[in-house]
């Protein structure tokens, strides 16, 4: 079974996605959506809730891919190969 999922190239660096990252997007919405906001932000809805978890949990996803992406672009810069993301 294929635990990684291709989704694609940025500058020629293949970017993969392994598959648990599901499990830790589906975790952190639930804790951000039933935890966290509710607690800092009451009186929204529930789904309000849980969609500022899950956009929470992307933004971090897509923080994370441009923080390994930079540290690539550096490697390339110095010469040292680069197999994937």
């Amino acid at each position: 079974m294929a635990r990684r999922i291709d989704l694609g190239r940025i500058m020629g660096i293949p970017i993969e996605l392994d598959a648990s990252w599901f499990v830790i997007l589906a975790l952190m919405t639930w804790s951000l959506g039933r935890g966290y906001f509710p607690a800092r932000l009451p009186g929204l809805s529930l789904l309000t809730y849980w969609e500022m978890g899950l956009l929470a949990a992307l933004l971090l996803f897509l923080c994370v891919l441009l923080h390994e992406l930079a540290h690539a672009v550096a490697a390339r810069a110095y010469g040292i190969p680069v197999q994937r993301v």
